[in-house]
């Protein structure tokens, strides 16, 4: 320490007793002596667990940049003991290297194949080191991870890794892993909240279950976002989640923001999407004749069997046959060329159809909510177990959507038109227990999103396959109202019989009468009947589960119709 640096007030430390003739003097010119810790005071101190060391620290804030360790010292007579003495505190800094092998030692715990990771890798031929984001795990065994490309990437300008290219890198464990060739989980970035174009609602028209909104508090308090998880049907209230409560507001008392107009589906976009684990097919040009019949180019001869009399005149009954030269158009070939224009426009134009018959469709947000369904259903099922969400576009602009793997199979058509879908398919593999999982109405929440974004009026489905018709009735989808009477039949005439491990009661029987008549006094008996009704009779719903199990219906459910789309979506709403 420079002496000629201490200033009054300072608190310093001082080796050993003032001795030092210099120190006195300056310390003596500064008129008022600064306060001074002799080390062997810090020493005690430290040492001896029953001191009190507060004032000693608040006069000397540099012990707290002090570690005591632990020395072996040797007496003057040779006698060993250990001493602890007090040594300056040093920040050790975290070594790159160190960094990225916890990176990967971290990815590696619970990695499965599909898992998406961003890692460091050095080019085959060049030796250049690249990072890059888009791949995902291909396989795993005890010495090694093979990645794979999810997306194009140039290394240089004479080479460029395609979509399904591969390369291993060494797992954590192995002798042979390096920081070059290390992969860690993709950075997670927050969505930053939208607060931007709110609008307070005002009719249950503008809401689903499972929208975002910001709810209203008392005063001046600001608003809070909350998750919508029950609708009146007539709109008297509506449940919002905020945070771990549930809050019960009137419409008028939160807000909603605008969702966000989707971009239109083009075929770059389709290319994308496979990355999503969706396959789109468009109309190809199987559907397009090599021959153009619409263009005669000429004539040719060719020769015809013919029936003739025994003289050799024409006669469809005659015995004999002749051959004869005739003529017929020539039309005109398509070139390769021309087939392959014609193709494109073809799927330009279905493409077209596509994206003005359903504007709001989001495919990529549809794809990450329905692996998160299957996820939430079946913890630890990879992407290559939930497998690819097939699009096939029609010609008119509507589509098909199915999957098929070995949790479930579904498919749903779209009709452009009529802005309608049909649930054609639907069934658990593995036997209906599997049910329990959620895994239809996580699937099915998923899906509905992009009915509301792409403005789907009418679902209908046939009700059938063991649990189909009972399971739909849940849902909210009605049925014709002669279909419906039979069922309210089947319960009178099945009293007193057992039906799916429940014996139907005349009560149950006089409930579904009663249930049905009112709802047709009031509708009309032209009006379809919800189901749900039925459903939901006897104790637990066993009455209507046993009469609607094993039968078969067309149902349909009206989305503008505001107490059927509510049911429906706090039916599916439900978490329990």
């Amino acid at each position: 320490m420079n002496i000629d640096n201490i200033q009054k007030g300072d608190y310093i430390f001082i080796d050993g007793p003032l001795d030092s003739k210099a120190v006195v003097n300056r310390l003596a010119n500064l008129g008022d002596l600064p306060t001074f810790i002799e080390s062997v005071d810090v020493i005690k101190a430290f040492g001896d667990m029953n001191q009190d060391v507060t004032d000693l620290v608040s006069k000397a804030r540099n012990i707290g940049n002090l570690v005591a360790v632990k020395r072996m010292m040797v007496s003057k007579n040779g006698r060993a003991y250990m001493k602890t003495v007090y040594v300056k505190k040093e920040e050790i800094e975290e070594s790159p290297k160190t960094k990225r092998f916890l990176e990967q030692h971290e990815a590696e715990m619970g990695l499965s194949a599909g898992d998406k990771v961003t890692a460091k890798f050095v080019g085959y031929s060049t030796g250049t080191k690249y990072e890059f984001e888009h791949f995902k795990v291909k396989t795993i065994t005890a010495d090694k991870v093979t990645l794979e490309f999810t997306k194009p990437f140039t290394a240089n300008r004479n080479y460029t890794y395609s979509v399904g290219a591969e390369i291993v890198v060494p797992r954590s464990s192995s002798p042979d892993w390096n920081p070059d060739t290390s992969f860690a989980k993709p950075k997670v970035v927050a969505p930053t909240p939208v607060v931007a174009d709110m609008k307070v609602v005002e009719s249950i028209d503008d809401i689903s279950v499972g929208d975002e909104v910001l709810v209203k508090q008392r005063g001046d308090a600001p608003d809070v976002p909350g998750e919508i998880r029950y609708i009146h049907p007539a709109g008297n209230f509506i449940d919002i989640k905020v945070g771990t409560k549930v809050l019960r507001r009137k419409l008028g008392r939160f807000s909603i923001g605008n969702i966000p107009t989707a971009q239109p589906l083009t075929i770059a976009g389709i290319s994308d999407l496979t990355q999503h684990g969706i396959v789109v097919s468009l109309p190809g040009v199987r559907t397009i004749p090599r021959i153009d019949r619409n263009r005669v180019i000429g004539t040719e001869d060719y020769q015809a069997t013919i029936r003739v009399d025994r003289f050799g005149n024409p006669n469809d009954r005659g015995r004999s046959r002749a051959t004869v030269t005739r003529q017929r158009n020539t039309y005109y070939s398509r070139t390769d060329a021309e087939m392959a224009a014609l193709q494109g426009s073809q799927t330009s134009d279905a493409l077209d159809k596509f994206n003005e018959a359903f504007p709001g469709i989001n495919l990529e947000q549809y794809a990450n909510e329905t692996k998160a369904a299957f996820r939430a259903a079946y913890p630890g099922i990879s992407d290559s177990s939930i497998g690819e969400i097939k699009i096939d576009i029609n010609r008119d602009g509507g589509f098909g959507l199915a999957i098929d793997n070995s949790k479930i199979r579904m498919t749903r058509k779209f009709n452009a038109t009529a802005k309608s879908v049909y649930h054609s398919y639907f069934v658990v593999k593995g036997g209906t227990s599997a049910q329990g999982n959620g895994v239809g109405k996580g699937l099915f929440r998923a899906l509905y999103k992009q009915y509301k974004n792409m403005g789907i009026k009418k679902i209908s489905v046939s009700a059938n396959i063991n649990v189909g018709g009972y399971a739909w009735g849940r849902y909210g989808f009605t049925a014709g109202n002669a279909q419906a009477e039979r069922y309210v039949r089947s319960f009178e005439q099945n009293v007193g019989r057992e039906k799916a491990g429940y014996t139907i009661t005349r009560e149950d029987a006089q409930t579904a009468r009663r249930v049905y008549e009112d709802w047709t006094n009031a509708n009309g008996s032209d009006a379809r009947f919800p189901m749900n009704l039925l459903c939901c009779i006897g104790t637990n719903n066993k009455a209507g589960k046993g009469i609607l199990l094993n039968t078969s219906w067309s149902g349909e459910l009206n989305l503008t119709n505001t107490r059927q789309r509510t049911h429906f979506e706090n039916y599916i709403g439900f978490s329990g």
